[in-house]
């Protein structure tokens, strides 16, 4: 074996290496990292119900948008904008 196709076997050996501790990382150890610290959403959604704000409030798991809510929605969104826009005008 010349000294090029021993590099050329010592690279691809080390490109399989990497490749495979990615993919393993990737598909393996984070999914099931994530799946055994999901947090409980029980206890978020029970937060979201104590509430009393209409836009944060779901319930039955179902959002009805009202011509009030809208109303609201736009002008939060009119605001978030004004915001933006003095944030940009001052730097």
């Amino acid at each position: 074996m010349t000294e090029v196709e021993r590099s050329t076997q010592r690279w691809r050996w080390t490109a399989l290496v990497l490749y495979l501790v990615i993919c393993f990382y990737d598909f393996l150890f984070v999914p099931v990292w994530y799946g055994i610290n999901r947090p409980d959403i029980s206890a978020f959604m029970e937060v979201i119900n104590a509430t009393e704000d209409k836009i944060i409030t779901v319930q039955n798991k179902e959002f009805k948008l009202t011509l009030e809510d809208a109303q609201a929605l736009k002008k939060i969104y009119e605001d978030l904008n004004d915001v933006n826009k003095k944030r940009i005008t001052l730097k």
